[in-house]
C-alpha cells in the first residue's frame, strides 16, 4: 500500500505508552501504538491518527510477536473465567503483610475492566466484610476487596504504613478500572476508609459508609469530587446524629453525599440498600 510506505518513511520516532518499533517486509521501521488486531490487519496510532496495515506488510517478526500476544490475550479471558463469581484469598508473605480477599463478578472481564471498593471493618475480619458486599458487588459488577488486619484498637501509626504498602499490591494483584476505586466499610472500618481517601493520593471515586463518620477529623484534605454515601441504620442515632455535621465538610470539598436508611441499627445495610447506594455514587462520579 501506498499509504503505508509514505507513513513508514516519513513520520520517524513517536512516544506513545504503549508503542512499539514495528517493521515492514521490506526492511523499513516505523513506530506506533497498536489499537486493534483483527487477526488480517492492525491499526496503529501515529500521530493521533490511526492507520489500518495489513498483516502481509509486516515482518515475520511482527506477524509472530502479534500471534503470541493473542496466545497470552486467550490465556488471560480463560483464567479470567476461572475467577468469575468466585472469592480469592491473598496471603500474606515475606513482601505482603496483610491478607486481603477478593470477589470477583461472574461478568469479570478482561475487556472490561470493572470499579474497585476497598472494604474494611471494625474488628480486622476482611472477608466477613466482603460476604456483606457480595451481592451489591455482583449486581454492580464491581471487584470487592476485603482487608484483614485493620481495626479499631490500634495505633494509626501501625496501620496507616501498612495499607501504604497494601494498597500498591492490590492494585497491581487485581484487575480493575484504575479511574473508578472506591472505598468503603462499617463503623469505624468506614471511618478509615473515609479518612484514607485524604492519607493516599489515589483517584477516590466515592465511599460507601456503613455506620460511620469522620470521627471528628474535620482538618483532614478529603479527596475532592467524591460520591459519599451514608448507608445508616434508622435506630443507629450516633452515626445519624453525624451526617449532617460531616456532609457539610465533605460538601466543602465539593463531594456529593446522601443518606440511605434502613431498618436496624450499627450494621451493614442490606443488600438492596447498599446496591442503591453504589447505584448512586457510580452515577455521581465524575
Amino acid at each position: 500500500m501506498k499509504i503505508f510506505l509514505l507513513i513508514w518513511i516519513a513520520l520517524g520516532i513517536v512516544a506513545y505508552a504503549e508503542e512499539r518499533t514495528w517493521t515492514s517486509d521490506d526492511g523499513k521501521e516505523l513506530v506506533g501504538e497498536l489499537i486493534r488486531d483483527s487477526g488480517e490487519s492492525v491499526v496503529l496510532k501515529i500521530k493521533d491518527k490511526e492507520y489500518t496495515i495489513p498483516l502481509t506488510r509486516l515482518s515475520e517478526a511482527d506477524r509472530e510477536w502479534l500471534e503470541t500476544r493473542r496466545k497470552e490475550i486467550e490465556e488471560k479471558k480463560t483464567a479470567f473465567a476461572a475467577l468469575a463469581g468466585t472469592t480469592k484469598t491473598f496471603p500474606t508473605n515475606e513482601t505482603q503483610k496483610v491478607t486481603f480477599h477478593v470477589y470477583y463478578p461472574t461478568n469479570y472481564s478482561p475487556d472490561s475492566p470493572p470499579p474497585m471498593i476497598i472494604l474494611f471493618s471494625a474488628s480486622g475480619q476482611g472477608k466477613a466484610i466482603l460476604e456483606k458486599f457480595i451481592e451489591s458487588c455482583e449486581t454492580m459488577g464491581w471487584v470487592g476487596v476485603g482487608c484483614d488486619t485493620f481495626k479499631n484498637g490500634v495505633d494509626d501509626s501501625i496501620q496507616d504504613p501498612l495499607f501504604g504498602e497494601l494498597l500498591p499490591i492490590m492494585e497491581k494483584s487485581v484487575f480493575h478500572n484504575p479511574d473508578r476505586l472506591y472505598l468503603g466499610g462499617i463503623s469505624g472500618g468506614a471511618m478509615r476508609a473515609l479518612g484514607y481517601t485524604a492519607q493516599f493520593d489515589r483517584p477516590w471515586k466515592g465511599v460507601i459508609s456503613c455506620g460511620g463518620w469522620l470521627g471528628k477529623r474535620f482538618d483532614l484534605e478529603y479527596r475532592k469530587d467524591m460520591a459519599v454515601a451514608w448507608v445508616n441504620g434508622d435506630k443507629d442515632k450516633n452515626a445519624n446524629g453525624w451526617i449532617d455535621n460531616d456532609s457539610a465538610v465533605l460538601e466543602k470539598r465539593g463531594c456529593k453525599t446522601k443518606a440511605f436508611h434502613f431498618p436496624g441499627g450499627h450494621e451493614v445495610g442490606p443488600p438492596a440498600t447498599l446496591t442503591e447506594a453504589m447505584k448512586w455514587a457510580l452515577q455521581n462520579t465524575k
